[in-house]
């Protein structure tokens, strides 16, 4: 901006010496009968010239004093342009957006970096809750779809920064900011800076896209992962069935990388449900960043008693027999196109019973596309998603019920990952406990019912689902790399409890048994919303 600034200063001075330059000639070679006296008359001429008047009382005569006339003549319209130009900028730039502000000060404001079908997607969505809210997006006004803007009745699009658009809310409505942009960390630090800008005064949301794997940012920054949020809805959509016991995962890359690491955090079912994941890609850098991944699961090896990840070493299309035994074949790297392609391939070259998934927004006949943008970029995943609300409702309920712990404000950035993790596995928890039920929405009256079943259940069978939550609960710490200590060390990851549920003491596996107990205070926590 200060370079800009400078650039801006240095033309102005420069057509002002040349000007100077070009009415001095103009005065040395016209004489007083063409009207050029003095300076004065000569500074009339430009006026005249400048602003395309033309009063034609006092013009050049002489060949070069016409000449240097022409030069003038062109100058000044190029000049008039470029200082109208300046005006629009400013008023459309500066001026309207104040205005506009001002009027709809009263109404809910979202900001957004960028003005695209993805912007205007979200938009939409939130804009179904929240049809009187104002909406500003930052670029060039292109010329959107209708479909893109249907609902969206205060609108500004504005070509400016998204600093400069904020520094005007103060006094105005909360305000919720999106920043979109491709450059992750470009996003998280423009939303960082925000924040700090805004103080704690101005009531200032920001939601910035990034995959990064830290969640130790501000409070009022969030990350929006769309291959977390891929996941995540995925599974609430397609949640494994007891029958299907191998999965295959075609693909690599931060998409895949997010859907194997949830899949092994949320599918944790009982001995008799063993699951083998068998992924093609590259996924050397997915074993490095997970080193104790070997005592979460079986690694490469297939056994009775214990989920395993086999990462094959051959390309998916060469092995006909794994893929016509499959039970799900999930095809999800990061290039859409490529994962349609490869889906075409599968269904025309390999018979197979599985259902296959495609994270595609097209893909063949017969196939089942997740994970587009119209399916991710919504009010729900974005503002309101339901794991994230469920993690707070059983952080609360743990403060209540114990007097102990932390508000969801206050907790660490892997408290909450953990508290998420524990939310994710309720699906799990209430179709074991209701083997019917539709999990992908759980009402309060579910709740009830999945806590009345635990509270029914003999001693021996709690025990057992207390394993299962102790096996949940030790998958979630190993896929983070913690290991077993006789002494905890948070700082190193380093925790007592992280042994066989058999090595465990009476009163430690009861430790596991709040997390069925809470499904019942969970329901009169729930009221009328679903989770």
């Amino acid at each position: 901006m200060k370079f800009k600034r400078n650039r801006i200063a240095i033309i102005i001075i420069s057509l002002i010496l040349l000007y100077v330059v070009l009415l001095a000639s103009l005065l040395h070679v016209e004489d007083e009968a063409s009207g050029f006296g003095n300076a004065f008359d000569a500074i009339w001429y430009l006026m005249a010239t400048l602003t395309t008047v033309g009063y034609g009382d006092i013009a050049p005569v002489t060949p070069v004093g016409r000449f240097i006339g022409a030069i003038l003549m062109i100058m000044s319209a190029g000049i008039m342009a470029w200082i109208i130009g300046i005006v629009i900028s400013v008023f459309y730039g500066r001026l309207l957006p104040v205005y506009w502000m001002r009027r709809n000060r009263k109404r809910p404001w979202y900001i957004f970096n960028t003005y695209d079908s993805r912007s205007c997607g979200l938009a939409m969505s939130i804009a179904q809750k929240e049809p009187e809210a104002a909406w500003i997006f930052l670029g060039e006004n292109k010329v959107l779809s209708d479909d893109l803007l249907e609902g969206l009745k205060h609108i500004l699009v504005v070509d400016s920064s998204l600093d400069a658009v904020v520094k005007k809310c103060p006094g105005l409505q909360p305000c919720h900011v999106f920043i979109l942009g491709e450059d992750g960390w470009s996003n998280i630090n423009i939303g960082k800076n925000l924040i700090n800008d805004a103080g704690n005064d101005f009531p200032i949301d920001v939601t910035c896209e990034n995959d990064a794997c830290s969640t130790d940012f501000p409070r009022k920054l969030k990350l929006l992962d769309c291959g977390d949020l891929t996941a995540r809805s995925y599974f609430r959509r397609n949640p494994l069935r007891a029958q299907e016991k191998t999965v295959v995962l075609i693909g690599d890359g931060h998409f895949a990388a997010q859907m194997l690491e949830k899949a092994l955090i949320i599918n944790v079912f009982p001995p008799n449900h063993t699951v083998e994941y068998h992924v093609f890609g590259d996924w050397d850098n997915f074993r490095r960043d997970h080193s104790s991944l070997k005592e979460a699961v079986a690694v490469d090896e297939a056994t009775k008693d214990r989920d395993c990840v086999i990462f094959e070493k051959r390309a998916w299309n060469d092995d006909n027999d794994l893929l016509a035994r499959a039970d799900r074949i999930i095809i999800c790297s990061d290039d859409m196109t490529k994962n349609a392609t490869m889906a075409a391939e599968l269904m025309h070259y390999f018979p197979t019973r599985a259902g296959i998934y495609v994270r595609s927004e097209t893909a063949p006949e017969g196939t089942i596309c997740f994970g587009a943008d119209d399916e991710l970029l919504t009010r729900d995943l974005v503002m309101e998603n339901g794991i994230d609300r469920t993690a707070i409702m059983l952080n609360e309920l743990y403060r209540q019920k114990t007097g102990k712990g932390s508000t969801w404000d206050e907790l660490s950035g892997w408290k909450r990952a953990s508290s998420i993790a524990s939310a994710e596995h309720l699906r799990i928890k209430v179709g074991l406990l209701i083997p019917d039920a539709d999990t992908a929405n759980i009402t309060k009256d579910l709740c009830k019912k999945a806590g009345d079943k635990y509270k029914s259940l003999s001693d021996d069978e709690k025990e057992k689902c207390w394993w299962l939550e102790h096996e949940r609960w030790c998958r979630f710490h190993y896929l983070n790399n913690w290991k077993y200590n006789e002494k905890r060390d948070n700082e190193m990851r380093l925790h007592p409890l992280l042994v066989p549920f058999e090595e465990l003491s009476y009163e430690e596996k009861k430790l596991d048994e709040s997390s069925w107990e809470v499904l019942e205070e969970l329901a009169a926590a729930l009221g009328e919303e679903t989770l």
